[in-house]
């Protein structure tokens, strides 16, 4: 039968079968043509899994059958259920290095800076929340490297297609993070301490009156002194460099954050309205240059920030429709002092005084800035009978920092940074889905919307020359799941996506990275294909993936700063696979593997490019091979409840070059080397107390380890970790 769609001339044949699936298409035509201001919301498998966030403080177990239908949603995504490492040393980062592809890349030890790749989309091509909140607006406190788990219920890592509900312009994934919700009233405490004058401390709990009022506390602290050997290069008496292996010695790292939530629930206007207050700070020492050549002895960086968050969700107040309002400010004040003229050697020595500069700029510098930043985020889902669902998501976002330098005024004759840096973006989107019940089929589409404003400076022959632009990009997204017969699923995705840079890509970080105002947005091609296999003893997915994208913004690195530059095009095309068995009760283990090959595809086309000379050459400094496997064994509970627990578990990244492929001689080529580290540790719960003490051992052989070149990461270490709970 052939039917012709009434005003766009298109024309579809199909069996009487696909009449819905035709239908289908039809509609989702007519939304991608009515995008101008709207862009995406939740996707109906996210609002139904979260159904219970409406009601925050109700009772919630977050069983596996649940986390199972987030897994068995269209978009490719993995799922983690954070509860299980709530007892083990681990921060949300290092949880992340445990999934199949994806790449956990650290500049240090605690606090260091993180880099996270997905399926070859890095850095900040990858977006984070926590509840459907970007991070970066939570101040740099929040960071992904220093969240404790005890936090956080699970984890969602969507590679590929972004779902409608987060409202992200990211590249080709986010990661979701979703904060414990587990119980109506409990206090939850955790210590831990460990090498390198580690010490890291929990202390979260909720209570409710009459089912009607509500108020929560999250809080944690960490500190590290980070003082792990390294092998570096000392001068010796005639000034030749000795090879030498000593203690970081400037490297301290301190944060904290305490966030207290009140509110109302069960409303006839609201299911939920709060009210939210945070306060966080940071100190971190600066120890060295990006490539680890030059040690600095006095440099430092502190931040502190406070904030308000209002959240407001009812599900009653419009039949079949879901709304969801949130609306928060941040005011964040930093410092960053690079002021001495001591020069020092790897042995925290002052080897001689310079006449001028601080230790990684021309100029001393003791700069002060204030960044503030307002966010609003608006979601609507709309489902009458569950098979048919629209969504609309629209989020605002204003940031703007200007600062304060003494020392920039006496040398360029005015303080730069009293210049104020602006960026204001708005993302919008609209989706729809649909599930076909007799093809055992769900595709879910969506079209999104980007706009962006930025306003800087750049220093010309130390002038400050004003910089602005604005650009706008649209969006795309299809994902098909099919389930053919219960323990089989088959996914395929398709998303055209866009990445607005952010205030740290444009104007740098006044630091280490320099400002680069004309950067442009990244677009990708993005396509998943996957299949998965679930049984009660075991269960695999396979998953390929290919990624073209043009203006991808990469980090250059130099010898003593970095800037953020437009690549013109690259290509990603990978494989990743991961296995779970459970050979007899109480055993588990699970193993993964992810290969990613990224090639410049800057070609002669763009001569004038530095990169068109390296056409088709894999990316440097990028892992692309690695993977994972642990065993984990767990007792039966004896007759007083207590369980002992224990679990071994390795990681490997395979050797890549620092540099460009074609250039240089292959034999004498820099590379970052191949790494197989191992970590053990046991737990034993005592049910009686609600207490859990947890011993561990990470880089169990003591292996040199290399996550950038010659900036080596901690050796052998040791950690112990008690957490208390009381409900």
């Amino acid at each position: 039968m052939a039917k012709a769609l009434p005003g766009n001339h298109l024309t579809i044949i199909a069996p009487s079968d696909f009449k819905e699936m035709r239908k289908y298409f039809s509609i989702t035509v007519l939304l991608v043509c009515s995008l101008p201001v709207f862009a995406q919301v939740r996707d109906t498998l996210t609002s139904v899994t979260d159904t219970a966030a409406s009601k925050e403080l109700e009772t919630v177990t977050i069983t596996a059958d649940r986390l199972d239908a987030i897994r068995k949603q269209p978009l490719s995504v993995s799922v983690i259920d954070v509860k299980k490492f709530h007892t083990r040393s681990m921060n949300a980062v290092d949880i992340l290095g445990t999934v199949s592809g994806v790449r956990v890349r650290q500049q240090g030890g605690l606090g260091s800076n993180t880099t996270i790749s997905l399926n070859g989309i890095a850095g900040k091509q990858v977006r984070y929340f926590l509840d459907g909140i970007p991070l970066e607006f939570m101040g740099s406190a929040l960071a992904m490297n220093n969240i404790p788990s005890i936090i956080i219920d699970r984890m969602e890592v969507y590679k590929g297609v972004v779902p409608v509900s987060l409202g992200a312009d990211a590249l080709g994934g986010a990661i979701q993070l979703v904060s414990r919700r587990d119980h109506p009233d409990y206090l939850d405490a955790s210590y831990q301490f460990g090498s390198f004058h580690t010490h890291k401390a929990s202390v979260n709990g909720r209570h409710t009156w009459n089912n009607k009022y509500f108020a929560s506390l999250s809080s944690f602290y960490n500190f590290s002194k980070n003082d792990y050997k390294i092998d570096v290069e000392i001068p010796n008496q005639y000034g030749n460099p000795v090879p030498a292996r000593v203690k970081r010695f400037h490297d301290g790292f301190s944060s904290f954050r305490v966030n207290a939530e009140a509110g109302m629930i069960n409303q006839r206007w609201a299911d939920l309205f709060s009210v939210t207050l945070n306060s966080a700070s940071v100190d971190k020492d600066i120890q060295h240059n990006l490539i680890m050549t030059q040690p600095y002895g006095a440099a430092t960086t502190e931040s502190n920030n406070n904030s308000v968050y209002i959240k407001w969700m009812a599900d009653s107040l419009l039949k079949y429709t879901r709304l969801n309002f949130f609306a928060g400010y941040n005011n964040e004040r930093s410092q960053l002092t690079d002021s001495t003229l001591n020069a020092y050697t790897w042995d925290g020595k002052i080897a001689n005084r310079r006449s001028y500069g601080g230790e990684f700029s021309s100029i001393q510098t003791n700069l002060k800035l204030h960044t503030r930043q307002f966010l609003t985020r608006f979601n609507a889902s709309y489902s009458k009978d569950n098979i048919n669902s629209l969504n609309l998501n629209i989020v605002c976002g204003y940031f703007t920092r200007s600062g304060k330098d003494d020392y920039s005024a006496d040398y360029y004759g005015e303080d730069i940074y009293e210049n104020a840096t602006t960026l204001k973006k708005l993302t919008a989107g609209l989706g729809y889905e649909k599930k076909f019940q007799k093809l055992n089929l769900t595709a879910v589409t969506a079209a999104k919307l980007f706009l962006f404003n930025a306003g800087g400076y750049s220093l010309v022959n130390n002038n400050v020359i004003p910089i602005s632009q604005s650009r706008s990009r649209f969006g795309f997204s299809e994902a098909l799941k099919w389930q053919p017969v219960m323990p089989l699923i088959v996914k395929v995705s398709y998303e055209y996506a866009t990445r607005i840079p952010d205030a740290e890509e444009l104007f740098g970080d006044f630091s280490l990275i320099k400002q680069n105002a004309k950067l442009k947005p990244e677009t990708s091609h993005n396509i998943n294909l996957g299949i998965g296999y679930n049984q009660p003893v075991w269960s695999g997915e396979l998953n390929a993936f290919y990624r073209r994208t043009d203006d991808i913004i990469y980090l250059q690195i130099a010898q003593y700063t970095a800037q953020y530059q437009n690549l013109l095009k690259s290509a990603i095309a990978g494989m990743e696979a991961s296995f779970l068995v459970r050979p007899a009760e109480g055993w588990q283990i699970t193993v993964n593997g992810t290969y990613q090959d990224i090639r410049n595809k800057t070609g002669a086309k763009y001569a004038s490019s530095p990169e068109s000379k390296y056409y088709n050459d894999r990316l440097p400094n990028i892992p692309y091979l690695f993977g994972n496997a642990e065993i984990n064994w767990r007792s039966k509970a004896g007759p007083s409840g207590n369980t002992f627990q224990c679990w071994i578990n390795g990681s490997y990244v395979h050797e890549f070059y620092l540099y460009w492929a074609s250039d240089g001689n292959p034999d004498l080529k820099v590379t970052i080397p191949s790494q197989y580290l191992q970590h053990m540790g046991a737990s034993y719960a005592v049910n009686k107390i609600k207490t859990t003490i947890t011993g561990e051992i990470h880089n169990l052989f003591d292996e040199k380890a290399f996550d950038n070149f010659n900036v080596q990461r901690p050796g052998r270490s040791f950690h112990i970790k008690l957490n208390f709970l009381i409900r």
